[in-house]
């Protein structure tokens, strides 16, 4: 499943939150933010944290690893990022521009054409000097 399919999809998975990964009712999941959504859809089942910071480590591996063929791209705020920030990228479109994850999943659709048609010139960079 590609990024923009997993936040079309997402949108419907859970329901919205915001200012955290998951949102957690006791030890329920009960709604989470656009990355959080997004992976859900792809499959990503989290384990009940007590803080947004345990949860971001596991949520971000599988983002990485479900979601590896995006290496740079453009972000329409700031410019030029590695797939490291894509994740932070679409929480920063989602939590403070509040665009909605379908805004969020047709820009990241215009990543994943470019990176089908462009040979992309980080591909020969080791993995670290993606992060």
């Amino acid at each position: 499943m590609r990024l923009s399919e997993a936040l079309r999809l997402g949108e419907f998975s859970l329901p919205a939150c915001y200012a955290t990964w998951f949102r957690w009712e006791k030890d329920k999941l009960c709604a989470g933010c656009a990355v959080a959504r997004a992976c859900f859809a792809a499959g990503y089942r989290p384990q009940y944290w007590t803080s947004p910071e345990k949860e971001f480590l596991p949520l971000s591996q599988f983002f990485a690893t479900t979601w590896p063929g995006l290496l740079a791209y453009e972000m329409p705020i700031v410019g030029t990022h590695y797939v490291s920030q894509l994740l932070l990228d679409i929480s920063n479109l989602y939590e403070v521009h509040r665009w909605p994850m379908p805004k969020i999943a047709d820009w990241v659709e215009q990543i994943e054409r470019e990176m089908e048609t462009t040979p992309a010139k980080d591909a020969q960079k080791p993995a670290h000097a993606l992060a």
